[in-house]
Order: structure tokens, then sequence, then C-alpha cells
């Protein structure tokens, strides 16, 4: 987070520095996407206010309306892209047809509970189960009920979980 403000803050050439807000947009946007909402929020504003502090100490003569000007890049490069970049990544992880956590989302979130778990001494559970003859209800009643079937399901061992359950 520091390299690009240190590159800010030692140019002497101002079109240097206008290059040199692209790592911190990079940056701010990877922030955002891989971040809770509210971590990344507060990493890309100490980002953007770290940047534009070296803009306007830097020994090119920059004018004082660029050092606004990065705040709104960095920080509008954070909540555009970067939140889009977080539903792409949350799309991919989750079954568009129930909404739980499909194969990937099911070793992500496995892979952060285990971490959770190891860290705070705790134990965790797995309970894994078939949906018999589900092919059957595909085959009698049609897709569409099958998808019922399914979303119902999903629906019901989400409720039935509790909130620091994970389904998959």
């Amino acid at each position: 987070a520091l390299a690009p403000a240190l590159t800010m803050l030692t140019h002497e050439n101002l079109a240097a520095q206008v290059w040199a807000l692209i790592p911190a947009m990079f940056l701010a946007l990877y922030l955002r996407a891989t971040y809770p909402v509210v971590v990344a929020r507060v990493l890309c504003v100490a980002l953007a206010l770290l940047s534009a502090t070296a803009l306007l100490l830097a020994p090119a003569p920059a004018p004082m309306l660029w050092g606004a000007l990065y705040v709104v890049c960095i920080l509008a490069a954070a909540e555009v892209f970067g939140a889009l970049g977080a539903a792409l990544i949350a799309g991919a992880l989750r079954d568009p047809l129930t909404g739980v956590f499909n194969r990937a989302g099911a070793v992500d979130a496995a892979t952060n509970l285990a971490a959770r778990a190891a860290r705070r001494s705790e134990n965790i559970a797995a309970i894994v189960f078939d949906v018999d003859h589900f092919k059957a209800v595909n085959d009698h009643h049609g897709h569409s009920a099958g998808d019922v079937a399914l979303r119902l399901t999903a629906m019901r061992l989400t409720m039935s979980a509790g909130r620091h359950a994970t389904v998959s």
C-alpha cells in the first residue's frame, strides 16, 4: 500500500504523478473486491488520503485540486469496479438456482471456517447428505418441479442450520 504513495512522493515530473495514480486505483479495486465492505472502505480511504498527501508533498508542482481528484478517483475505482468484482466473485461461489454455496464456495467457506476454528481452538462439524430419488422427481414431475424441490430443500436447510452454519 505504501509503494504507490512513495512513488508519488518522490516524482519530480508532473506526468509521472498522473501515472502513479493507476497502481493506487488498482490496489483500491483489489481491496474492495476481496475484503469485507467496511474494512475495504476504511483501507481505501486511508490509501486515497495517503496518495493525495504524497502528491501534494512531492517535488512535482501539482495543482491543489489534484489532491481532491486523486481521492475521488481512488474511491470511485474501489466502489464501482471493486464492488463489481466482489459481486462477480460472490456469484461465482453460489448456485444460481438455490442461492447456497456451490462446490467452489463450499471449499472457500470450509477453508475460512477451519482457519477460524483453529485460531479460536473451536471444533467444527460437517454433515453431508443426499436427496434420495431426486432423478425420479425430475422424470415424473418435470424439471421445473425438481427446481422447486431443490429451492425448498435449500431454503429449509438454510433456515434450520442457524446463522453460524454454512449450507452448500
